[in-house]
């Protein structure tokens, strides 16, 4: 088993409180330096002919504001609940009108480094803009020009070097934080909707094949100080400190009816973790050699694949994400150790996540780019739809 313990699997139910807007004004980018004719909202395309006059499968394009247009909302979850949430919202609309109609939303979990507490973010320069923490230790920049978003991130400047924000600190209480949620967050989350299906609904039955791709590169990591949590961290939990970077599918039930439903397992949700970093030196990848299988609070299940692509610091890698195998892999590991009769065509994408979990203090800068997820078809399922 890799060294992750049961209570630290990532806490996703909690914190996907998420406003349901959708995009009224997205505008085109027709001069971008990466994918000159790539779509900026969901687009089908229609089946086409090869040489040799054979149908080729169709394509749809269900990632939104891939390049940011409208910028990022700002979280709803956990402390955010307080309503911090809401009077951020306004402000950032002031700076970018269309924040509203974003499809992506950050999801944090933070004390010192939240952007809602910085009243000059976000800046907006050109096609640029950032999104900082007061004291600039944790920014989300994006790049529309070239397609690209960036997390700079120093948990060493979180409440307690980032080793539990629940816990005092010099005598003083955190002002936001509580629960079992208590390490820094600093994740994307965008709900995923299919153009083609009446409900909008991305069943993994209607297609072929579903990828989330996008090109990463690790520009740099390294451990802060201290470079361990004190012991007692994490209560009776021995933890090691670890900076993890992901890509998850949250997968929904069609029904949420299934034989082997169990108190220990609710396979309504499954959350389908794709690694890019874990570290717990901060220099290189050093952990998950192998599938992990465990349960969040909800009691739904994350899985964690091994069959992944591991980035490198200074490295550039282009990223592929199979929803169908990687939900085929989950769906079997769970039905082998609870006895139940899954099938992954009873699921469909609910929403995406990408971004950092961290315990304890870690100087991390990664860059994204080219982020799209395509489900393709044959004409022979969709044979109507139109280019």
């Amino acid at each position: 088993m890799p060294s992750i313990k049961p209570f630290t699997i990532i806490p996703l139910v909690i914190i996907l409180a998420v406003i349901g807007i959708l995009a009224t004004n997205l505008r085109q980018v027709a001069h971008m330096q990466n994918d000159d004719n790539a779509p900026t909202s969901r687009t089908s395309y229609g089946q086409e002919i090869d040489a040799n006059n054979s149908p080729q499968p169709i394509v749809t394009e269900l990632l939104q504001d891939r390049r940011f247009e409208n910028g990022v909302r700002p979280p709803t979850n956990g402390a955010n609940i307080l309503g911090a949430g809401s009077t951020c919202l306004e402000r950032w609309k002031a700076a970018l009108p269309s924040t509203p109609a974003s499809h992506w939303q950050f999801i944090t979990v933070a004390e010192n480094t939240r952007f809602c507490d910085n009243p000059n973010t976000p800046s907006i320069d050109g096609s640029k803009i950032i999104y900082a923490s007061k004291d600039g230790s944790k920014r989300f920049e994006i790049d529309q020009a070239l397609g690209e978003i960036r997390y700079v991130f120093d948990t060493g400047k979180e409440w307690r070097n980032g080793c539990n924000l629940c816990l005092p600190q010099d005598g003083v209480e955190p002002q936001y934080m509580s629960g079992a949620w208590n390490w820094p967050h600093f994740l994307l989350s965008q709900d995923i909707e299919d153009p083609n299906a009446p409900d909008k609904k991305l069943r993994l039955g209607n297609y072929d094949k579903a990828t989330f791709e996008f090109e990463a590169e690790l520009i740099s990591s390294a451990k802060g100080d201290p470079p361990q949590c004190p012991p007692g961290t994490w209560g009776e939990q021995s933890i090691p400190d670890h900076c993890f970077f992901y890509a998850t599918f949250v997968m929904k039930h069609e029904t949420g009816k299934f034989s082997g439903k169990t108190d220990l397992c609710d396979p309504t949700v499954i959350y389908e973790v794709y690694p890019l970093f874990y570290s717990d030196s901060g220099e290189r990848y050093d952990g998950l050699d192998s599938p992990w299988l465990g349960l969040e609070p909800a009691n739904n299940p994350v899985y964690i694949t091994a069959d992944n692509m591991r980035l490198e610091p200074g490295r550039s890698m282009k990223v592929s994400i199979n929803a169908h195998t990687l939900t085929k892999k989950a769906v079997a590991a769970i039905n082998k150790r609870y006895n139940t009769a899954l099938s992954a065509d009873g699921y469909f994408i609910q929403s995406i996540l990408v971004g950092w979990e961290i315990w304890g203090a870690y100087r991390t800068d990664i860059r994204l780019s080219g982020l799209s997820i395509k489900a393709s078809t044959p004409e022979t399922i969709m044979g109507s739809q139109q280019k």
